[in-house]
């Protein structure tokens, strides 16, 4: 069982924080500033921690084994969809089911992050059906 809590501040001198209830521990495990810039919201995916920095207007994932925080769509500010989608304000996020969901506040959007890969082999799939039935 997992006896950890992650908490997120936006405040300037925020970031991210870990809670131990195992041991009784506080930490604060990125900076706002210096790793991120304004963490917004986090949740778990994929065996590591992904949250959103309204900053750097990104998505971005910190790995709880070396510590290193990378940047999973980080293109800039805007509205661009796709491999180098952009945001505006993204804000919360939650991931379900091998999906990532952002909220863009500005936009008023809400974003799916997934892998296309099943997609494109079902669409594949579904193509080759149509041609041998009709």
């Amino acid at each position: 069982m997992n006896e950890k809590l992650y908490a997120a501040s936006y405040a300037d001198n925020g970031g991210i924080f870990v809670v131990n209830f195992q041991d009784g521990t506080f930490e604060k495990i990125a900076r706002n500033g210096d790793e991120c810039s304004k963490v917004h919201s986090l949740t778990m995916y994929e065996n590591s921690l992904t949250f959103t920095d309204t900053g750097d207007h990104s998505m971005k994932v910190l790995n709880l084994v070396t510590g290193k925080c990378t940047p999973y769509l980080a293109n800039g500010k805007g509205t661009r969809d796709g491999k180098s989608a952009q945001f505006v304000q993204p804000a919360g996020l939650i991931a379900e089911r091998r999906k990532v969901f952002i909220v863009n506040c500005s936009t008023g959007c809400l974003r799916m992050v997934t892998d296309v890969s099943p997609l494109v082999k079902n669409l594949e799939n579904l193509t080759t059906f149509t041609r041998n039935v009709f």
